[in-house]
């Protein structure tokens, strides 16, 4: 297990003045959390203390299948997020100053070519994109169809956590070994 700056735990709630998306009420995007880190969380354990009244569905993604649908359905596209390395950048104040920054292709493989993690978060996706000129367009097609394929209803699962549940916790998984 890695200690990475944000400790053990973590409290997500609506903040004033929030210099984060996931600090406010607003909808968060499908993402991946902190591939700003050389070594993102692999398993985060999520529990509901207290809902809102309006609003506070979950949402969440089986991306490991959204991978092997991308694959077989555009190889080009697979191939292209499996092998470009991109930037993430994360810089903000919380209980510390932090500065993070890291290069992740948004398909990790392991060396049998299986999904072994999902990189993928445009909050710190860095502005900076290190390839060359005639890779930026075709990354862009292959990210779009990656990120259509995880808004398609057969991908997607939508709930609301119940904090009066005594069972009220949620597993996710980012990583396979």
């Amino acid at each position: 297990m890695f200690l990475v700056f944000c400790r053990h735990t973590w409290q997500v709630q609506d903040k004033i003045d929030a210099n984060n998306v996931a600090y406010t009420t607003g909808k968060l995007s499908f993402h991946t959390d902190y591939p700003a880190l050389h070594y993102p969380p692999g398993v985060q354990l999520l529990h509901c203390i207290k809902q809102t009244v309006t609003g506070g569905d979950s949402e969440v993604v089986d991306g490991f299948n959204v991978c092997r649908k991308l694959k077989e359905k555009n190889p080009q596209a697979f191939h292209i997020l499996s092998s470009t390395f991109v930037d993430f950048t994360d810089i903000g104040v919380d209980y510390c100053d932090f500065s993070v920054q890291s290069k992740h292709k948004i398909i990790e493989l392991d060396d049998k070519g299986q999904v072994i993690r999902i990189n993928f978060n445009n909050a710190v996706r860095d502005t900076v994109f290190d390839v060359p000129i005639e890779r930026v367009q075709p990354f862009y097609s292959a990210l779009k169809e990656f990120v259509d394929l995880m808004n398609s209803k057969e991908y997607k699962y939508t709930f609301k956590m119940n904090p009066d549940l005594k069972n009220n916790l949620f597993c996710k998984l980012s990583w396979k070994s």
